[in-house]
């Protein structure tokens, strides 16, 4: 269920932000396209000015600048594209955070059920923002508020088990599982 809802919003924010980014890859498919241009023109005048000295050169350095151009603009591409991805990823995590009060506690009591199936005595942390709704469902022992952006950490007594169920963590995973399809949705 709470897979369910960060999926849901980072479905969400993909579909907002996509045509956004779809913008800016043509931008950035364009300034490529200037540079594969640019250096096919200084390519051809390599050629006329060499044609009468050695062909074979003239061959030789039109392809490594064409080669180096092709380079430039993958990596000019692959560049925005990685700049994209992680402006989606932080459009979600920011969706997640400022999540209305209501799902928020939705979310914390469903982790907390989870959690509390496999760890019934121990204790939670939550961040400083949550922790007197965290601490008005679960019967463990609540400890000092954690940094994170939202979700709750549940630790065994003996400090063996610890279930990371903050909500970064859980996008960071869902992205990682997700990534291949998340590129197709924005760069297809």
């Amino acid at each position: 269920m709470v897979n369910m809802e960060i999926e849901k919003a980072t479905t969400e924010v993909l579909r907002k932000i996509k045509k956004e980014n779809l913008i800016i890859i043509k931008e950035g498919e364009k300034e490529a396209q200037t540079i594969i241009s640019e250096a096919e023109e200084k390519a051809r005048k390599i050629r006329e000015e060499k044609e009468k000295e050695a062909n074979y050169e003239i061959q030789k350095n039109r392809q490594q600048e064409l080669s180096f151009a092709e380079l430039e603009a993958k990596k000019i591409i692959f560049n925005v594209k990685e700049e994209l991805l992680d402006k989606v990823h932080n459009a979600a995590l920011k969706r997640l955070t400022e999540l209305p009060r209501k799902k928020r506690e939705k979310m914390l009591k469903a982790l907390i059920v989870s959690g509390t199936k496999d760890i019934a005595k121990g204790c939670i942390y939550a961040n400083k923002e949550d922790a007197d709704f965290v601490k008005t469902v679960t019967n463990l022992k609540f400890s000092e508020g954690i940094e994170c952006t939202g979700g709750i950490l549940i630790e065994k007594e003996d400090k063996t088990i610890r279930l990371d169920y903050r909500t970064e963590i859980i996008l960071n995973e869902i992205w990682k599982n997700s990534l291949e399809e998340i590129s197709r949705i924005l760069f297809m």
